[in-house]
């Protein structure tokens, strides 16, 4: 090789080793090193979707072209079926249940307005996205928040049987990087399918479904557009996923005539915890303290009332495993929770009762990506 080639080429490779040497001091490269502390444990998403994309091709293609909502007489007993099984029998039954759950669903959202028009569908309209589900145990997700703001900057999904000392290392990795990190479970996950918690409770097996797919149907509007850009969008995203989630599961139970308590929403406590201390207080109270402390830049500080915090709520009966930045970002995002400190929730619960119908609301909410644009909506600017 002559020697100005070969020269060439040795510059070449000293300039991308310069250039990654910069890169990584950089502030993707922080989230690459984030990624990499839990990549022993990461949940394969791509090889997911491909299997069950392709188990459930032709129900979405049937979703695609309008012969998807078609009502069948067996629907309703398949779906009973499936959540009065043990566990090892359920497998046998799952593509009936989702199946039909999926037309119930898609009935319910037609009449709802929430469709595009099809010219191949029979009707030439279809739900869309096409509603389709996958029963089971969803991925944990490692929530990753500035020590200095209560934000969710990263996630990443991980492997549901994880232990809690892998849990507690992947943390403890994290952490070490400068952030605020929290390993949590979730009941369901905006895959496509939508990952639908396998549980006995049919409302919550239902309003979770709903819940995912109103998550698909904001992915192709502003408001899911802006979900990784902006806490705001974030809160507003979930927690008006999850006010049409329960509504809609409610509605499906009903007309599947499924019987079963409303959808449950916050976990009791191990015991009876002391009058005057109970979660949604405590934890209310704390959420308004930290950000407090964190506008003022007492980051320190706001570390330690968080542990004194979780120390309380322990003798409260509340078992909180990790209280901490982290913990309000991922929870504080379903605004109306105990963990939540803003005026989206109200402000949505009123647009909702003013809107004539669930269909209208979700299409309202869905071009709202800032609080000031929520605020006007309801009147309040």
């Amino acid at each position: 090789m002559p020697r100005g080639r070969f020269s060439f080429l040795v510059c070449l490779g000293l300039c991308a080793v310069a250039i990654l040497v910069v890169l990584i001091g950089s502030t993707w490269p922080e989230e690459f090193r984030r990624r990499q502390a839990a990549a022993p444990y990461a949940f394969r998403l791509v090889d997911w979707e491909i299997a069950n994309l392709a188990e459930r091709a032709g129900r979405i293609g049937a979703g695609l072209v309008g012969r998807h909502a078609g009502a069948d007489p067996g629907d309703q007993a398949a779906i009973v079926a499936y959540f009065a099984a043990s566990a090892e029998q359920r497998e046998a039954l799952e593509a009936r249940a989702e199946a039909g759950i999926e037309r119930a669903l898609t009935r319910i959202l037609d009449r709802e307005g929430l469709i595009v028009r099809m010219p191949l569908a029979p009707d030439g309209r279809i739900v869309f996205p096409p509603v389709s589900l996958s029963f089971e145990s969803p991925p944990r997700v490692l929530i990753v928040s500035p020590l200095d703001r209560i934000a969710v900057v990263q996630s990443e999904l991980l492997r549901a049987d994880m232990s809690l000392g892998e849990i507690e290392a992947v943390e403890a990795a994290v952490d070490s990087l400068g952030v605020s990190s929290l390993v949590v479970p979730i009941g369901g996950l905006a895959t496509y399918p939508a990952m639908v918690q396998n549980t006995t409770r049919p409302r919550d097996a239902l309003a979770s479904a709903a819940h995912e797919w109103i998550h698909a149907y904001f992915f192709f509007a502003p408001l899911g557009r802006g979900y990784w850009s902006s806490q705001v969008s974030r809160e507003i995203n979930e927690t008006a996923a999850e006010l049409a989630g329960r509504e809609l599961g409610d509605r499906l139970a009903q007309e599947l005539d499924l019987d079963g308590p409303p959808r449950s929403t916050e976990a009791a406590p191990a015991s009876p915890p002391p009058i005057g201390r109970d979660f949604r207080t405590i934890m209310r109270t704390t959420r308004v303290e930290v950000d407090r402390l964190l506008a003022v830049g007492r980051i320190e500080e706001a570390s330690a009332y968080m542990r004194d915090r979780q120390v309380e709520l322990a003798a409260a009966g509340y078992d909180v495993r990790k209280l901490n930045q982290a913990y309000f970002a991922f929870h504080g995002s379903y605004g109306d929770a105990a963990a939540g400190h803003s005026p989206i929730p109200a402000r949505l619960r009123r647009l909702r009762e003013a809107s004539p119908s669930l269909g209208s609301f979700l299409r309202d909410v869905a071009q709202i990506t800032t609080s000031d644009a929520l605020a006007r909506a309801v009147g309040e600017r």
